[in-house]
């Protein structure tokens, strides 16, 4: 359970930062080459993981990370799904309410942190529960960058439960780590339901 943890906080906190700020520097940034960097964007989404996992652990082996958290949390950090919500989202943000601060003199990063973080919370908390749920649930990429049973996560623990590496199987604690693995799920899910509410960013500039 720490393990699944310290793997799904890190994760979540840095990967939604990272999808945040990608998706609305391609929402409202123009650049030499901004369509071609949206277009790679969408057509890696059609690209399945498991069809990227030899040459994900041949990086991360290159990287020393092999049997390491940072080899499980690095390869989904930048989610080309959050990133296409994020910049979606980040479009309905009006050019009035970035044109504003800059003509007073404000920087870029102010106008990030203190303006379009705000205006984003409900579709920050939607992508970071579904960026909690992808790392709790991860089962391939752990699968693949752990060796050490010490620091395997749920999803590897209940699967070598399940082949009988536990002799005799002991089904009490099967189900009850399954049900301890949705608790954590349920009361996230309790807790960001409040965050979904309308942005107002459409009076933000009357």
């Amino acid at each position: 359970l720490m393990n699944t943890a310290t793997i799904t906080v890190i994760g979540t906190v840095i990967s939604t930062f990272v999808t945040t700020l990608a998706g609305f520097v391609m929402a409202k940034y123009k650049f030499k080459g901004s369509k071609l960097l949206f277009n790679l964007v969408m057509i890696s989404r059609m690209v399945p993981t498991f069809a990227l996992i030899i040459p994900i652990y041949f990086i991360m082996s290159k990287m020393g990370l092999t049997n390491t958290f940072a080899g499980v949390i690095i390869p989904s950090l930048a989610s080309m799904n959050s990133v296409f919500i994020m910049r979606q989202y980040a479009m309905q943000i009006p050019n009035e309410m970035l044109e504003a601060p800059r003509i007073d003199g404000a920087s870029e990063w102010t106008i990030f942190t203190k303006i379009v973080i705000p205006s984003l919370i409900p579709s920050i908390v939607t992508v970071g529960m579904l960026t909690f749920m992808t790392y709790w649930n991860a089962y391939l990429i752990p699968l693949v960058m752990l060796k050490d049973n010490a620091k395997f996560t749920i999803p590897l623990i209940i699967q070598s439960m399940t082949q009988n590496m536990y002799d005799p199987l002991n089904y009490g604690a099967l189900m009850a780590l399954l049900a301890t693995s949705v608790i954590p799920i349920v009361l996230v899910y309790m807790y960001v339901q409040s965050k979904y509410k309308s942005t107002g960013m459409d009076s933000a500039i009357k």
